[in-house]
């Protein structure tokens, strides 16, 4: 165990991935039941959208089939709602424990339920923040090289370099605008009296002059998770692949390979969902991290830091 205070060393990248790591592993069943639970209910529309298109397909109702697909849309935002609740879930744990405050999943849900409604504004609000400052860099993007084409030629090798450097400039941009609303679940799950846009801001305000650190922590974990994704992704290419070679070379067993893809495709589906079960708490034991740090860096709050070896 290793305690801090506000003169504390801060915790490198590599450390907070290292760290969140530990923390996952020793907290691995209770976690595993949270994620278990908040994948659940992101799943439950896309179960519930098969039914809605049998009832829309049987029904020769046009008032019906409106009715069906509003309960469907509340459906919808009612578990993913619960599904953002239960993420952010792992985070309180997590940070609770870091601070030597641990506390129960039934009492840390009991305090987040009537938040619940807060986390599914917040995602839509960070989402729509991402949209746009997306769509706004590349309208600008696409105006400044236009520009320089029509000043310069589109074919001339300078454009080209240019809008080269343009792109990564814009990307660096969006990265740097995502790393800053990266974790607002975590300060609404943890501080009391705020509400999303509070949320979003305490995001902003603890991330700022740190947005590089922030990324390179994102670029570590995800370096660490990608390949199980790709595991996962393996039966659709190597389906995709047999198809795109018979459609090349017609054998008359394409109905055959349409239906092994569908096979793949829903294997890899269910591969995602299994896989987002193991990989959603060490993401969020990361933001939970990244949390008690920037607050530790910002507010040099007197923390105390379980660093656990098992």
């Amino acid at each position: 165990m290793a305690q801090g205070s506000g003169s504390m060393q801060p915790l490198s990248a590599g450390n907070i991935v290292s760290a969140a790591y530990r923390l996952y592993k020793s907290h691995l069943q209770q976690y595993l039941g949270i994620a278990l639970t908040a994948t659940l209910w992101g799943f439950l529309p896309f179960g519930a959208l098969i039914l809605v298109i049998i009832l829309m397909s049987v029904g020769k109702s046009g008032g019906l089939n409106v009715l069906l697909l509003v309960a469907w849309a509340v459906l919808l935002c009612y578990c993913a709602a619960q599904a953002l609740m239960n993420t952010a879930l792992i985070s309180r744990l997590a940070f609770q424990e870091l601070t030597e405050q641990p506390e129960t999943v039934i009492s840390a849900r009991n305090q987040l339920r009537s938040k619940v409604w807060k986390f599914f504004v917040t995602q839509f609000l960070v989402t729509l923040l991402l949209s746009a400052v997306n769509f706004g860099l590349s309208l600008l993007q696409g105006f400044v090289l236009q520009v320089l084409s029509g000043a310069l030629g589109s074919s001339n090798a300078l454009v080209a370099l240019l809008a080269i450097i343009l792109n990564l400039v814009t990307l660096g941009l969006y990265l740097w605008f995502y790393a800053r609303v990266f974790i607002p679940e975590v300060p609404l799950a943890l501080e009391s009296g705020i509400g999303s846009s509070q949320a979003i801001s305490r995001s902003w305000e603890l991330s700022k002059g740190y947005s590089g650190r922030i990324w390179l922590v994102i670029l570590l974990a995800t370096l660490i998770t990608i390949p199980v994704y790709i595991i996962a992704l393996l039966p659709s290419l190597g389906m995709a692949g047999t198809i795109f070679t018979t459609a090349i070379n017609p054998t008359g067993a394409q109905a055959d390979l349409l239906f092994a893809f569908l096979r793949a495709f829903a294997l890899t589906m269910v591969l995602l969902l299994v896989i987002n079960i193991f990989v959603m708490p060490f993401w969020q034991s990361i933001k939970a991290l990244l949390y008690y740090d920037l607050r530790s860096r910002r507010e040099g709050l007197g923390l105390q830091f379980r660093d656990r070896k098992s």
